[in-house]
């Protein structure tokens, strides 16, 4: 099994809650409550045969694991329709499968807990203590930009570090950096496809 096609497995299990290859689609529990995942799997398995070097062998293997070949018909999937759907762009969002604008399919699900977050400020702070591996849904109030912040700080009785992450929502006056804090960079844009893959570990 190809890197790639074990980070769309990856992202299958922790999406689905289902373990390759053992378990089929039939027996995820995330899928009985949540209906809309269908189409999470057609936009998953689309983009294996359309938009990777795992083609077709690789979209069947996934189907063969799944147990659903002779119920999904690929070729009758429209994918720009479907990632301009504003309810399936929220899912895919929220869920952490994937990033960016265009959406881009993030394969390193190494989080299989999201911390979910509703802040109503223009400005919010989030401190992470320790070297740890979690993810953040953060909901903000609508707005055309918005920036983000990094810093850490070493504790010096034990070593350990502190991150604060801070979200800033522009007005249209603009605001200045906070002070020791510098703005990511924008990731770059790997084409102009509506749907593009993000490997794991890519940055």
């Amino acid at each position: 099994m190809s890197d790639m096609i074990r980070g769309f497995v990856d992202l299958i299990e922790c999406q689905f809650q289902i373990t390759y290859s053992s378990e089929r689609l039939r027996d995820s529990l995330e899928l009985r409550e949540d209906q809309s995942l269908i189409y999470i799997r057609h936009v998953i398995l689309k983009v294996v045969r359309d938009y990777t070097p795992c083609g077709r062998d690789g979209s069947n293997l996934l189907m063969l694991w799944l147990r659903i070949i002779g119920y999904v018909n690929l070729d009758s999937i429209d994918l720009p329709s479907l990632l301009h759907n504003p309810i399936i762009l929220e899912r895919l969002y929220t869920r952490g499968i994937a990033d960016y604008s265009p959406p881009q399919l993030c394969l390193d699900q190494v989080f299989k807990h999201i911390r979910l977050i509703n802040s109503t400020d223009r400005s919010f702070n989030l401190d992470i203590v320790g070297e740890v591996q979690q993810s953040f849904v953060v909901t903000t109030q609508p707005t055309a930009l918005a920036s983000l912040y990094t810093s850490f700080v070493i504790k010096d009785s034990n070593n350990s570090t502190v991150h604060n992450v801070k979200i800033v929502l522009r007005t249209p006056e603009g605001q200045d950096n906070p002070p020791m804090m510098q703005p990511l960079k924008p990731a770059p844009s790997f084409g102009n496809r509506d749907e593009i893959v993000r490997p794991s570990n890519s940055p």
